[in-house]
């Protein structure tokens, strides 16, 4: 019943917000924006988008390989795409991190493969905020920007390195009084572990991340370009914090709140607010079509043993 209630909250979220920005800003002129874009534009920004999801599959293999999970990186793009479109489309009421965790580890692996989705998602956050941080020097307003990138920064960073440094333990302890949680937890927290020995991967892990969400806030750039905006600077202080409003677990995929986030900060830009709008909206749009492509797949697939 909580699950449902709070399924309902998420969705009026972000139709309330939805709701409200088309009141000031109407579907009709929103949609005007997208087909007077530059068809270049959005077959670019597709081509953008599956870069992005190959990269991220990458990346995930190396963790997964860490885990002495060995899955082939085609694979291992298949089950990405797969599981977002269960965790995007299904009313399955699990996560995309689950569903792929579930894919590529199966029974015997789920909580080595788990962790390894965890540490992939909190390395490309972390990647996305640095890139923030590192371009809110160039605004006008870096005084605003710092702190928030900064404290995002910092508390990523100290909660890596409190359970790096074993410092759970009296967490752990307690969790082992609840038996039915005492293996499966106990499995992840040996799971990830195993990356503090595996430095030079997490290094390398992150650097490829910072690559990615560079190709992430250059699909937005693209779709901008074929809007008409050609600015750059803006996007790599704005689409990180977009980026983590969307993650917020407070709607749905984050609809509502990011398009609100949009429209405010690059108002500061001179992008008018339907273009902001559109944009929001279209890199979303086109951001499903992997995940169409994954439910293709998906009766080709199976969950591994």
């Amino acid at each position: 019943m909580k699950k449902v209630f709070f399924t309902f909250l998420k969705f009026l979220v972000s139709f309330l917000l939805l709701y409200f920005l088309f009141r000031k800003f109407p579907l009709r002129s929103v949609i005007d924006v997208v087909k007077g874009m530059e068809l270049w534009s959005i077959w670019g920004g597709i081509f953008l988008v599956f870069v992005f999801f190959f990269i991220s599959s990458l990346r995930w293999k190396m963790l997964l390989s860490e885990q002495e999970i060995y899955i082939s990186l085609p694979r291992t793009f298949v089950y990405f795409l797969i599981s977002f479109f269960i965790g995007t489309f299904l009313p399955s009421g699990l996560g995309m991190d689950v569903v792929r965790s579930i894919y590529a580890g199966g029974r015997k692996n789920f909580e080595r493969a788990f962790i390894s989705t965890l540490v992939d998602r909190t390395l490309g956050m972390s990647a996305l905020i640095f890139i923030g941080f590192v371009f809110s020097f160039t605004h006008r307003n870096f005084l605003v920007f710092l702190p928030i990138y900064g404290g995002f920064l910092a508390l990523i960073a100290a909660l890596f390195l409190l359970i790096m440094k074993e410092k759970v333990g009296m967490v752990r302890r307690m969790t082992e009084k609840i038996k039915f949680l005492k293996e499966p937890l106990s499995k992840m927290y040996r799971a990830f572990l195993v990356y503090r020995e595996k430095k030079k991967t997490l290094v390398n892990v992150f650097l490829l991340s910072l690559f990615l969400q560079l190709i992430f806030i250059l699909y937005n750039m693209v779709l901008a370009w074929g809007m008409g905006y050609r600015a750059v600077l803006p996007f790599f202080v704005y689409i990180p914090l977009a980026g983590v409003v969307a993650l917020l677990p407070i709607s749905i995929g984050g609809l509502g709140p990011r398009e609100a986030t949009y429209v405010y900060l690059f108002s500061f830009a001179g992008f008018p607010s339907e273009g902001a709008l559109a944009l929001s909206l279209l890199s979303f749009a086109l951001g499903l079509i992997p995940a169409l492509l994954g439910g293709f797949l998906l009766p080709f697939f199976k969950p591994s043993e």
